[in-house]
């Protein structure tokens, strides 16, 4: 189960975060007991994996959900967790 959302998770973020030079990924998110609460939730763990062994420093800040995807929608951030295409305004980093 773990590798396969980290397969989604790098599909995700491929065209977003890694079409840029970046040594930073700001992902904001809300605080969801389990998935992101700690740092050894399941978020945390999948994207402390994909992100550090490439040489990011991940950047986890709690905020509310609607404003996180905002952020992303805006550029003010690189990812964000718990999606759904109809929830994206902009489809860029789809």
């Amino acid at each position: 189960m773990a590798r396969f959302l980290i397969k989604i998770v790098l599909i995700f973020v491929s065209t977003s975060v890694f079409a840029t030079e970046l040594s930073m990924v700001k992902w904001p998110t809300d605080n969801w007991p389990r998935l992101t609460d700690n740092d050894s939730a399941l978020y945390d763990n999948i994207f402390q994996e994909v992100f550090t062994t490439q040489g990011y420093t991940l950047e986890k800040s709690y905020i509310p959900f609607k404003r996180a995807i905002k952020m992303v929608d805006y550029g003010s951030a690189d990812i964000a967790e718990g999606t759904v295409k109809e929830n994206i305004v902009n489809t860029n980093h789809i």
